[in-house]
């Protein structure tokens, strides 16, 4: 009957140590928000109707592929921002890159989420490994693993391919090795 009491502590101390680290992290670190980048009245602009003619606009060019400046725009990740003349054609008038600018920063802010917190899970894991108390040693491994996944999934997006091998065969390993260290040897002691 114990150990059945034991469960809801271990589930509680997993949860409730991972979102007081996960909200520790972002009190002290804020998320960057996209309005600090982007105008929402600026980004308005950029689906305006066209222009308000009741004549359609003649003999325009496809400013998509004869102006440069619109494909520099794209290739730099920037929304080009477009104005009319007097025939209704569009013309470029600028580049808006607010949208990259702040892509640019979650996933730095992203990143850095990851190396906070995979450290972190890393020594509540070793912690919980060697706590006193089994179930509460477990209840912190498990919050350590819930840790150190929210930080996985916050930067996994944006690693390359080898880098995400890399850190799930780490974070694979260390699982492994919390199994054999805490289940295996206990049951291998108790025999």
């Amino acid at each position: 009957m114990d150990n059945i009491k034991q469960v809801p502590i271990i589930i509680g101390i997993a949860v409730l140590f991972t979102l007081f680290i996960t909200l520790s992290i972002e009190a002290f670190y804020t998320s960057p928000k996209y309005e600090d980048f982007c105008n929402p009245q600026t980004q308005a602009k950029l689906y305006r109707e066209p222009y308000p003619v009741k004549i359609p606009p003649t003999n325009c060019t496809d400013i998509y592929s004869t102006d440069q400046r619109v494909q520099s725009c794209y290739n730099q990740r920037g929304n080009p921002i477009f104005d009319y003349d007097s025939k209704g054609c569009q013309i470029y008038k600028e580049c808006d890159y607010c949208q990259r600018d702040y892509d640019d920063a979650r996933k730095i802010h992203d990143r850095n989420i990851f190396l906070i917190t995979a450290p972190l899970g890393l020594i509540t894991i070793i912690f919980g490994l060697y706590f006193g108390i089994d179930f509460i040693g477990s209840g912190f491994m498990f919050g350590g693993i819930a840790t150190l996944f929210y930080g996985t999934v916050r930067y996994f997006g944006e690693a390359n391919k080898y880098l995400r091998v890399l850190i799930i065969l780490i974070e694979l390993l260390i699982v492994v090795w919390i199994g054999y260290k805490k289940l295996w040897n206990k049951q291998k002691n108790k025999k």
